[in-house]
């Protein structure tokens, strides 16, 4: 009976419950976590949207409208994404008669960004190679800054390979473009 007694006895007993306790915790810390719930991602929803975009007779000396359809990212207002598919439009060239693209087929499609109300146009390295003179870069840059202010916007800033650069080729980029720019005369 001694040997139960002290087998039995409060350090033992307080002894063999925190062995327990400690195992139990070991259990409990050790559990894989559980796998968390499955994101549930859903198609963004295009609608398409109008606009305007601009290339150029076949003699080069006037703006010819073309309105295009075209799904982009359904939104409140999806001004960016408008704009990059607008651009992408652009660059692929017109589909009327009568209308010819500002660029070679095969040339990347420039980025564009906003801040605020203005735009900005990174024009690919590519661009500068074209060999256009004043009269042909200032009627690509307008036609662009049309197409990006037919409905919102202030102005357009260029710039080339995401750098500012003083000119295209021969025409200066110093300044943004505003839609009364690409109105009549070369901006020179």
């Amino acid at each position: 009976m001694m040997v139960l007694r002290s087998l039995f006895s409060f350090f033992n007993v307080v002894a063999l419950l925190l062995l327990a306790a400690a195992y139990f915790g070991l259990q409990w810390v050790s559990k894989p976590p559980q796998a968390a719930a499955a994101p549930h991602y859903s198609l963004s929803e295009r609608e398409p949207v109008k606009f305007i975009v601009y290339f150029t007779d076949s003699g080069v000396q006037e703006l010819r409208p073309e309105s295009r359809s075209v799904p982009v990212v359904a939104g409140e207002s999806n001004l960016l994404g408008t704009a990059q598919a607008a651009l992408t439009v652009w660059a692929a060239g017109p589909t009327q008669d009568g209308s010819v693209a500002v660029v070679p087929q095969g040339l990347p499609t420039p980025e564009v960004w906003m801040r605020g109300e203005h735009y900005y146009v990174s024009l690919p390295g590519a661009y500068r190679k074209i060999g256009y003179g004043v009269s042909g870069e200032h009627m690509m840059l307008c036609s662009l800054t049309r197409t990006l202010l037919e409905k919102n916007g202030l102005d357009v800033t260029f710039l080339v390979d995401r750098k500012n650069v003083e000119t295209l080729g021969a025409l200066d980029l110093r300044e943004p473009f505003h839609r009364q720019d690409c109105a009549d005369k070369p901006k020179g």
